[in-house]
């Protein structure tokens, strides 16, 4: 019985006790509780420490394996951090769903309207928010101080052993916010049975240090203020310099390879640490 079992009882103590001092309604830290005292014994952190000592605005940017990540992976960073809640880019059918919708926008999510709706009537609502920037959406809330988070992929990819190619605009977010990057790392160990990501599964987050990309940023700004009829060439050298180095540091901490772009020069290693959480783990 799951009563008998002293790891599930110490993570019932873990979640309950937790303090989520940047989260001050009661309903949404009996949620963000709830959420965890079911789900959060099937989800391993590493490197939970960085989280304490960064400050929003943070973007984070994750792999993504399939829809079950959407959901629980959100959930658990936000309350690693104390509450602090996390912007993600969000398939704008998930918020249509009664349920999951409900929860997804306690997060205060960006929208992402590109995907075709399976019924007439949605993609009437669909198309009339095409003009909807996430991008922009996404550096606004970065430049009013809030936290973002990101699957630069742009699609669940189940692969076992390869992340998809980096979407540009990961880099465009970095060059044009003053926020570091911090990787994360989404494995799921019965891959390596599996041969493929599996749908359910228990998963593994690493948390990767903070990337600050202050040349990058130096060099975009200075291209936008003397040069710039140059701005958008430069732009994009920059913005896929910047989202090869993520998307091999999210190599790195996913288990994955990246057969893109060039590698990049640092690597990221974190401490191996089981899900816990409390105040040592939120600033």
């Amino acid at each position: 019985m799951v009563a008998d079992n002293p790891g599930w009882l110490e993570h019932c103590r873990t979640v309950i006790g937790a303090e989520l001092p940047h989260m001050p309604s009661r309903r949404e830290r009996g949620l963000a509780r709830g959420q965890m005292l079911v789900f959060g014994r099937f989800i391993e952190v590493e490197g939970a420490d960085r989280l304490a000592s960064l400050p929003d605005p943070v973007l984070f940017a994750l792999n993504h394996n399939n829809t079950l990540e959407s959901v629980l992976v959100p959930t658990a960073l936000i309350f690693l951090r104390g509450g602090r809640h996390i912007s993600f880019l969000v398939d704008w059918m998930y918020l249509r769903n009664p349920l999951l919708g409900w929860l997804l926008r306690r997060i205060d999510p960006v929208p992402v309207y590109t995907k075709r709706a399976l019924w007439g009537l949605w993609e009437e609502y669909r198309r009339a928010h095409l003009g909807e920037s996430p991008l922009d959406g996404c550096l606004e809330r970065l430049a009013a101080g809030r936290s973002v988070g990101i699957f630069p992929e742009g699609t669940r990819n189940p692969s076992a052993t390869r992340l998809r190619r980096g979407r540009p605009g990961l880099g465009r977010l970095v060059l044009e916010s003053t926020a570091p990057v911090v990787p994360v790392g989404i494995d799921f160990p019965a891959k390596e049975r599996l041969g493929r990501v599996p749908a359910i599964g228990r998963m593994r987050l690493r948390i990767g240090a903070p990337m600050r990309f202050e040349p990058e940023r130096g060099a975009y700004r200075e291209v936008t203020v003397v040069r710039p009829a140059s701005r958008e060439r430069s732009g994009r050298e920059l913005g896929a310099a910047v989202v090869d180095q993520v998307m091999h540091r999210l190599a790195t901490l996913s288990g994955k390879s990246y057969p893109f772009g060039r590698p990049a020069a640092v690597t990221d290693t974190v401490s191996k640490t089981p899900f816990k959480q409390g105040g040592s783990h939120a600033a």
